[in-house]
């Protein structure tokens, strides 16, 4: 099959065809950006939660429990010495 391209030297893809590398490359970054971030933020939640119960504060744990960015903010803090 003989690949085409655009004016500007781009290939054409025709669909039905698989993506090619920067296609690839893209989705790959997207999920280790979007990947990271969740894992992160799980791990934000769960230092607030070892936290809250460590030093019993139960109302900052429940308000965490709640609303999350709350306990993910907290827990950011608390790696980064600001709590």
């Amino acid at each position: 099959m003989e690949e085409r391209f655009n004016s500007n030297g781009h290939p054409v893809h025709s669909p039905g065809r698989s993506y090619g590398e920067d296609e690839m490359d893209l989705f790959k970054y997207f999920f280790l950006v979007w990947g990271g971030l969740a894992i992160a933020s799980v791990s934000a939640w769960i230092t607030h939660v070892v936290v809250c119960i460590q030093t019993e504060q139960w109302f900052f744990l429940i308000a965490g429990a709640i609303a999350f960015p709350i306990a993910i903010v907290h827990g950011v803090g608390i790696w980064f010495g600001a709590w």
